[in-house]
Order: C-alpha cells, then sequence, then structure tokens
C-alpha cells in the first residue's frame, strides 16, 4: 500500500529533524531516558512541541522557569531553561534546537503508615529524566 501524502510529509520531516540535530548531539530521548545516570551531561536536540513559561503564571519573576519539550523523533525531553537564556534566545514552537545540560530526575518518596503505625518509605524512580539548560540554541526554524 503507497503513503499518503501525510506520511510522506511525516518521513521528510523526521529525516530534516535527525540530519539537523545528529551531527550535534551526544543521545537521542531513548538512548538519555535508558542509559543516562543522574547529573550526566548531555547534549541533546530536536523540534520544539510545547513552551511554558512560568513567568505568565507566577507574581515573583525570581522565581521564573522555562519548560520546553523537544521531540527527536524517537520521544520526547522535556528542557528547564533558565531565563537568563531563555530570554536572549527567539525560539518558538515548530523550531530544531540543539542544548546541553544535566540529566536529573526530581527525587519522589513516598511514605506510607501502616495500621501498625509503622512509616514505610518507597522511593519511586518512575518519573522520565530532565535536562537542565547550561546552553541552548537554534539552529533552525
Amino acid at each position: 500500500m503507497p503513503l499518503t501524502n501525510h506520511e510522506k510529509e511525516r518521513q521528510k520531516e523526521i529525516k530534516n529533524i535527525i540530519d539537523t540535530i545528529k551531527p550535534h548531539i551526544t543521545a537521542f530521548s531513548y538512548t538519555i531516558q535508558k542509559s543516562s545516570k543522574q547529573k550526566d551531561e548531555v547534549t541533546c536536540g530536536g523540534k520544539v512541541k510545547y513552551i511554558v513559561d512560568t513567568g505568565m503564571l507566577i507574581d515573583d519573576q525570581r522565581q521564573r522557569i522555562i519548560f520546553v519539550t523537544i521531540d527527536d523523533t524517537l520521544g520526547e525531553l522535556l528542557v528547564v531553561v533558565p531565563p537568563v537564556f531563555w530570554d536572549q534566545l527567539d525560539i518558538a514552537i515548530g523550531d530544531i534546537i540543539i542544548t546541553t545540560g544535566i540529566v536529573f530526575r526530581p527525587e519522589k518518596v513516598c511514605d506510607f503508615v501502616s495500621e501498625a503505625n509503622t512509616t514505610i518509605t518507597v522511593k519511586q524512580d518512575d518519573d522520565p529524566f530532565r535536562i537542565l539548560v547550561k546552553s541552548i540554541r537554534k539552529v533552525s526554524s
């Protein structure tokens, strides 16, 4: 069965993203999620899918942070961008970016109290890794 025009366009887009980011990155999102460890430094990239600037949600601009979801065609990554970097760039949804940063996963601990009033602490490592940005640049619009 031949590909539809939409499928052909998607294949072109995937090839464009991979060809654009591959020379610059150390790993794709899949490898980062499966093989990286807390505090590893990685260079990743992808097409910007979502941008959430907390400055629009809070009054204290000192607490502002920008969350950017990128798609590298193998998966998505959440990159956390300090405003000092973000404000120097003109990045929009659909742009292709390259970012270097530190891999991290917020610690999530749940305490359960039994009927015998015993506390059981369970550490959960099911959240995906995020990238805390040290540098970021746009490579394509």
